[in-house]
């Protein structure tokens, strides 16, 4: 590899990062990148961004829309392929604006809008499985999911609304998923990985899963089952949704406390310190 070459993934990538990312992710976006500046191709991070949102999202939905109502596995394979699609590009466009100094707040917002795109994929994933596996648990369950959410998104419209954030430490410390996941015993998990990376020395691996690793072992790897369907992978697939599903509930309610009691708490100073 040419020491140019190191001096643009140096530039690229974040010095540490979590594991699928290293493995499948960075190795393909950073050749396309480099490539990308040594041709001098037009290609902005945000227009990847918008590719992100606006193509690849609604065709992966469509995907899993189409599986259940003509009973088609292989549907879900499309599905897993376009969603590492999604994630390449996810990897690509942050990347791509560090390697060209081309951040910028739209980026930003963007990618935030491209993770939001990717819950929805995960909680219609439970809908279209509930659908081929003839659940109506799953089915129900991924409305309720969907519920939840779009009542934790209403939330934090609202603070933005009533001017609660104001700032990009601010925003990303509401939707930061570090503490609530702390609560609920991940960075326990988090400590076992660190040590097993000890033994393993896997280069710019910070011990984390985070969401790239998360989206992958939540929708790629089931709709990858869904291809191989038997008794047993769709007996396996439905307890795991099962799972899931109740770790996701807890998840979302805890999320809803404390933005709410940020946002109480918050406000009522500020109404303090006006009537002051």
């Amino acid at each position: 590899m040419s020491k140019e070459f190191e001096n643009f993934k140096k530039k690229s990538l974040h010095e540490y990062d979590s594991i699928l990312p290293i493995l499948i992710i960075d190795p393909i976006t950073t050749r396309i990148n480099y490539l990308i500046k040594k041709k001098k191709i037009k290609i902005t991070p945000n227009q990847i961004s918008n590719a992100r949102i606006f193509i690849l999202s609604p065709l992966i939905l469509i995907s899993m829309f189409l599986a259940p109502i003509f009973n088609l596995a292989w549907m879900y394979l499309v599905t897993a392929g376009l969603f590492y699609l999604s994630l390449l590009t996810d990897g690509w466009d942050g990347q791509l604006a560090r390697a060209l100094d081309m951040k910028s707040k739209k980026g930003f917002f963007l990618d935030l809008i491209g993770d939001r795109c990717s819950i929805i994929i995960f909680l219609f994933l439970i809908f279209s499985v509930g659908m081929f596996t003839h659940n109506n648990i799953l089915v129900y369950s991924s409305v309720f999911l969907f519920t939840i959410k779009t009542f934790h998104m209403m939330i934090i419209t609202k603070v933005y609304y009533l001017g609660g954030i104001k700032t990009e430490k601010e925003t990303l410390s509401v939707f930061t998923e570090v503490d609530t996941l702390g609560k609920m015993g991940v960075n326990q998990i988090y400590s076992i990985i660190a040590k097993l990376n000890k033994i393993l020395k896997i280069k710019r691996w910070d011990g984390t899963i985070a969401a790239p690793d998360r989206y992958i072992m939540t929708i790629m790897v089931p709709c990858i089952l869904l291809f191989f369907r038997n008794n047993v992978i769709n007996t396996v697939i439905i307890w795991y949704f099962y799972i899931l599903i109740l770790f996701f509930t807890i998840f979302f309610m805890i999320r809803i406390k404390n933005l709410l009691k940020e946002s109480f708490i918050k406000f009522s100073l500020e109404d303090k310190k006006n009537k002051n």
